[in-house]
This record gives structure tokens, C-alpha cells and sequence, in this order.
């Protein structure tokens, strides 16, 4: 289904960010995106002098009522930059592990079994057609029925950045969410040609158990496809290895795979940068980027989970 973007000014709630005075004389609180000739590089490293020209915004996930959890308060350094093309985000937050192990399997004495989860970051996007709800998570959150939906009558924007299955590949997963209720949960991915990943398993065994990239990744190079890998085999061997949960595909095509991210976890802390088009003519399912507007984004990180996360009300962006 088509959807035509529409734009609007949403009212917000934030815990802390840069302030500065619109055009009109108010005051704006939210995170501000700087106008730059020449974008960073998407390397997780933060170090391209883009990102002097923008002022940071604290974000302070998991304070308060609906957006509390296990994790405790986390809190993510954000900016923002564009050019006359592409917008970039960069993220910074505290996380004493690196945690890249989704669904990965081990032997035990009883069998093979998979465990762990992966760190991962959400960015939520008011389109315009989801009346006074907007992006709020905590409002599509249903937890009664386990579902993640929209209930005011249109879709919001979702950008997935998962630790695991995406980063490798230099990618997000985006997605959307609206008010139709399936087996997915209310998730939707965006269109696509070639998937970014797959599960690694057949009847409760691995499919395959390598080559792994960096010890933790097995990826179908671009170009390449799973010729390259060793087929699994249920012997000491592999007994004593750890295989991933999940294939990785460099060749991966299609709107749900047009935004770039890039995380590095170095001594505590993840940097995450991220970039996409301020228009990618996929109106059906991406929100469209315009200068001088101001759109709704609500925001939340995980650490090493599924399904609990530490969230935040949302927040306004203005470009």
C-alpha cells in the first residue's frame, strides 16, 4: 500500500537535549540535525569532523513508568548531521559487554541448545498517519497479547539495529509497524529482494557450522553464496565449537535493507553510526526527510535481549 508522508509538528516530552530558539522565538527542545557539506564515514568510529558541527542530545532511556525494566537507566549520547542528500545519526551509550551471540548453538550433554540474545538500538518514526499516537512505543507496546501494534489508525518507521544479524553487514533492519495484527507480531519488514538473515537451523540441528568471520559470524560473502560453508556434522568437533544462530548475507537487497549502521563496542561503550537517503522513493513503508521540518522519533536500546528494552517518551528531530 502507497502511503503519501505527511508532515506535521508533533507536542513531545523529553528528559534532556539542546535547546535552541526557532525562527518564531520559542524554544526548541529536542535533537537538532546540522547542515554539513561533506558526511561522516559510517565506521563506527565517530571521528569525521561532521559530527563537530552538531550539538549532542542526552537521551535517558529507561527512567520512568512504561519505559522502566531490568536494565536500569541507560543513557545515549546522539547527534545529528545531513547534507543535501543522506541524514547520519550517531549514538553513543555505556554497555559493559559486547553482546553478538543471538541464538547461537553449544553442545551439551543432553544435546545442542541455543542461547544468548544481542545488544541492539530502536528508532521510531512518526509518519504523520497515526494520529495523537505517533511513535510512541510504550502506546504500540501490548503486552497483554504480546503484540506490537499501532491503534491509531496508521504505520510508523522502524529502524532496527541489531548487534548480531545486521551490523556485520554494515546495516539496519528496517521495518514498520501497523495496526494489522499477525503471527509477526504487528513487525513488518520492509520489501525486499535478498534478505539480510536467515536462521541457521534445520529439524533442532545448525545448517552449517563455518567458516566464521571475526569468531562470531557466519556470512555469505557478496557475490558468494553457501557453497562456501561446511555443512554441519554432529561429531566431536563440532561438539566443541560455538555456531551461530543465524546466516548473514552481504548480498542482501531491497528497501529493507537501505539504511547503512555501523557499531564498534570498544572498552564499554558501542558507537553507532547510521545513514540513509533523506528521500528514498520507497514512500510505502520509509518516512521521507524534509528540510525545515520536524518529526517525531521515539527511541530505546536493549543489552543482550529479545524482547525487553530500555525505552524513552519520544523525542522531536528538526531538520
Amino acid at each position: 500500500m502507497i502511503r503519501i508522508i505527511a508532515l506535521a509538528l508533533i507536542t513531545t516530552f523529553v528528559f534532556w537535549g539542546c535547546e535552541s530558539d526557532d525562527d518564531n522565538g520559542s524554544t526548541f527542545v529536542g535533537l537538532e540535525v546540522a547542515t554539513v557539506t561533506t558526511g561522516p564515514a559510517i565506521d563506527g568510529v565517530g571521528g569525521d569532523a561532521a559530527w563537530d558541527n552538531a550539538t549532542s542530545f542526552i537521551m535517558e532511556t529507561g527512567t520512568s513508568g512504561e519505559y522502566t525494566n531490568a536494565f536500569g537507566q541507560i543513557d545515549v549520547t546522539l547527534k545529528a548531521v545531513q547534507d543535501d542528500q543522506y541524514v547520519y545519526f550517531l549514538a553513543s551509550w555505556a554497555d559493559a559487554d559486547e553482546d553478538v551471540s543471538k541464538s547461537q548453538w553449544s553442545y551439551h550433554s543432553s544435546g545442542w541448545s541455543q542461547s544468548e540474545s544481542e545488544d541492539r538500538l530502536y528508532m521510531m518514526w512518526d509518519t504523520g498517519f497515526n494520529g495523537t499516537e505517533g511513535a510512541d512505543c510504550a502506546t504500540m507496546c501490548h503486552v497483554g497479547d504480546g503484540q506490537m501494534y499501532t491503534t491509531g489508525g496508521g504505520w510508523v518507521d522502524v529502524w532496527h539495529w541489531k548487534a548480531h544479524r545486521t551490523n556485520p553487514l554494515g546495516h539496519l533492519d528496517d521495518k514498520y509497524f501497523d495496526a494489522e495484527i499477525g503471527s509477526d507480531g504487528g513487525r513488518h519488514g520492509d520489501a525486499k529482494t535478498i534478505g539480510m538473515y536467515s536462521n541457521n537451523k534445520d529439524n533442532g540441528l545448525p545448517l552449517y557450522s563455518g567458516p566464521l568471520t571475526d569468531g562470531h559470524f557466519l556470512i555469505i560473502p557478496a557475490g558468494g553464496d553457501v557453497s562456501g560453508f561446511t555443512a554441519f556434522v554432529d561429531d566431536a568437533t563440532t561438539q566443541a565449537m560455538t555456531i551461530p544462530g543465524y546466516i548473514l548475507n552481504e548480498n542482501a537487497d531491497g528497501s529493507r535493507a537501505d539504511v547503512e549502521a555501523k557499531g564498534v563496542w570498544n572498552n564499554g561503550f558501542w558507537t553507532l553510526e547510521i545513514k540513509r537517503l533523506l528521500d528514498t522513493d520507497n514512500a510505502g513503508d520509509d518516512v521521507i526527510f524534509v528540510a525545515g521540518n520536524t518529526y517525531q522519533m521515539s527511541f530505546a536500546v536493549t543489552d543482550n535481549s529479545g524482547g525487553d528494552h530500555s525505552g524513552a517518551a519520544p523525542i522531536d528531530v528538526k531538520f
